[in-house]
């Protein structure tokens, strides 16, 4: 009889560090070390000094399967639904951007200018990764909005585990907004939408709401700062990110809306990054 060989098994190394050798040389040393502990749940120092441990054939399968979608670019926080920002470890979904490590630098800005017991307004949360960020650093009343009823349920999630308390509101920017703030924050979508980066790399499998804005790029950028003033308190700041060649055009909003004491802050790659100004009384 012939044997139908149509589902015969791959073979895969059966030991824990002739895996991590195969998938270095597929999607490098860190990415490895992660999808590793993501499978097996070991730490990095097991992996080296237990490199003989056995594995399932079924457990190098799944963990196979995820080196070859990070080989083709999938981003490895999706694939093991976590990240780190700040100082909080998050879930993430493709409902979701990933937060970036620049977008620490709009932390850290906003904090120079918070007191505990202000108001915040987070415009397009996301994971609620800058809200949770600043709550865990003070007592603040924090407002964190999305469009997207997923990435709400994806903010309420994380703050339930982080036991940090936030509102959440679903509005498209300040359509369902009430009420005045001492600071609004926001890490808007700034990639052109025609820009080719959206589909030549990993970025093709975040949202694109969450990534793309219209005129350049610059069309949410100039929702949130135009229309910012009447929900700001006399001397309330706002802050935004922006992509690393908009600085120009953002600070000409930013005084086209009538703010003073505008600054700049660049990020960790010396890059503009963050701009920020006061309400004027």
């Amino acid at each position: 009889m012939a044997v139908d060989t149509s589902e015969q098994l791959i073979k895969y190394p059966n030991a824990l560090g002739d895996c991590f050798s195969l998938a270095r040389e597929k999607i490098g040393r860190r990415d490895a070390e992660r999808l590793l502990g993501h499978v097996f749940g070991t730490s990095t120092t097991q992996l080296y000094s237990s490199p003989k441990m056995h594995v399932t054939h079924d457990e190098a399968q799944v963990f196979f399967d995820l080196v070859e979608r990070r080989r083709h670019g999938e981003p490895i926080e999706y694939m093991t639904q976590k990240c780190y920002f700040w100082t909080q470890k998050l879930r993430v979904s493709p409902a979701a951007l990933i937060p970036r490590p620049e977008t620490e630098v709009l932390v850290e800005a906003a904090l120079q200018l918070l007191r505990d017991g202000n108001r915040v307004l987070d415009l397009g949360t996301g994971t609620g990764a800058i809200a949770l960020a600043l709550r865990s650093e003070l007592e603040l009343q924090v407002v964190a909005s999305d469009i997207s009823v997923e990435a709400l349920e994806l903010c309420a999630e994380n703050a339930n585990q982080l036991n940090l308390a936030v509102e959440t509101l679903r509005s498209d920017w300040y359509s369902a907004v009430g009420g005045s703030f001492d600071v609004i924050i926001s890490n808007p979508p700034y990639v052109a939408n025609d820009d080719p980066v959206l589909t030549q790399s990993s970025l093709r499998y975040e949202p694109l709401k969450a990534l793309a804005s219209e005129k350049n790029g610059l069309g949410a950028l100039e929702t949130v700062i135009l229309g910012s003033k009447p929900y700001l308190v006399d001397g309330g700041w706002l802050l935004v990110e922006h992509g690393y060649n908009q600085r120009e055009e953002v600070l000409g909003l930013f005084n086209e809306a009538g703010f003073r004491n505008i600054d700049c802050r660049s990020d960790y790659n010396d890059n503009p990054r963050v701009i920020f100004g006061e309400k004027s009384e």
